[in-house]
């Protein structure tokens, strides 16, 4: 078995990685989200298949994300230390304050 490294990132302080996808129809992951300790970095390829860091609507990157996913109906789950946020692809932000 061959292992091969297709791209590296090199990203001190790295605290957590997730794969999303820009739709749920899509076939292959589009976005890497990478948690630091007091923000969130949002990666994706560009058209000369580099990385670049870019924004998704509604996606909080001023806190460290201890879980994100792709959701239902083209939703995001994105999970920090005292909300939960439900990020939609098509619409605005919807907010859910957790009690810690």
């Amino acid at each position: 078995m061959h292992v091969f490294d297709q791209a590296s990132v090199e990203l001190q302080g790295i605290k957590g990685m997730w794969s999303l996808r820009s739709s749920t129809d899509d076939p292959f992951d589009t976005f890497l989200v990478v948690s630091f300790i007091s923000e969130t970095r949002i990666l994706a390829m560009n058209l000369e298949d580099e990385l670049e860091e870019t924004e998704i609507e509604g996606f909080c990157s001023q806190v460290q994300t201890l879980f994100c996913h792709d959701a239902v109906h083209n939703q995001l789950v994105q999970v920090g230390s005292y909300l939960i946020f439900l990020p939609c692809w098509f619409s605005s932000l919807n907010l859910i304050p957790t009690s810690l």
